[in-house]
């Protein structure tokens, strides 16, 4: 695990932790992908309800009752629980994979589950990204810093300027020295200033 996505961990874990209520923490991970490997469950282990809906992946709960996985459309998922039933819905590189109108639908659908927080993780602006192995996965839509600035997030920058990495969010060559510019530019400058970072993390509290 490298130092960049423990930052990363360790931001989510924060945000997490401070949607939290006196009584529960129940969460929805929209696009959860394999949760073998979520970075939500990576994050957080102190859950009272996790649930992940994903399109392409379906993984087992692994007996534990509290954790839920649906594989559907992930907008089919208000057919199952009501309004402001969750305590955060997240959304962690997902948006980007929806045209602009299914992404402006995940944020409202997203807005009417949470009680607490909503959080969106994305490239900031639009990335190329082709798999020719899962269609779900190719990048369709790109999401500035400005548009959710305006929508009242709060935003941090995660990884570095984007001329360190290309797609998949993967560093170009040579990978040590992209690596460390990339880590020192964000901890020192991208963090604090996520206009000029390549991905964005962008939360925001539900009143």
């Amino acid at each position: 695990m490298n130092i960049a996505y423990k930052l990363y961990l360790r931001t989510l874990k924060k945000i997490i932790y401070e949607s939290k209520t006196e009584k529960s923490l129940k969460i929805l991970d929209l696009g959860c992908g394999d949760i073998n490997i979520s970075p939500v469950l990576n994050a957080c282990n102190e859950f009272t309800e996790y649930v992940g809906v994903d399109g392409h992946h379906h993984d087992e709960s692994k007996n534990n009752p509290k954790i839920k996985t649906y594989k559907m459309n992930i907008f089919e998922i208000e057919k199952f629980y009501s309004k402001n039933y969750f305590d955060i819905v997240l959304a962690l590189d997902v948006i980007e994979h929806l045209p602009e109108d299914g992404g402006m639908k995940l944020i409202s659908l997203m807005e009417k589950l949470s009680k607490n927080m909503i959080v969106i993780f994305t490239p900031n602006g639009f990335l190329e990204q082709y798999d020719p192995k899962n269609k779900f996965n190719n990048h369709v839509s790109g999401w500035k810093y400005s548009f959710f600035k305006r929508n009242n997030f709060k935003i941090i920058g995660i990884y570095g300027p984007k001329i360190f990495r290309k797609e998949f969010c993967e560093l170009r060559k040579p990978k040590f020295l992209n690596g460390f510019f990339s880590f020192m530019l964000n901890i020192l400058i991208t963090r604090y200033f996520p206009r000029l970072d390549m991905s964005i993390f962008c939360y925001k509290k539900i009143s």
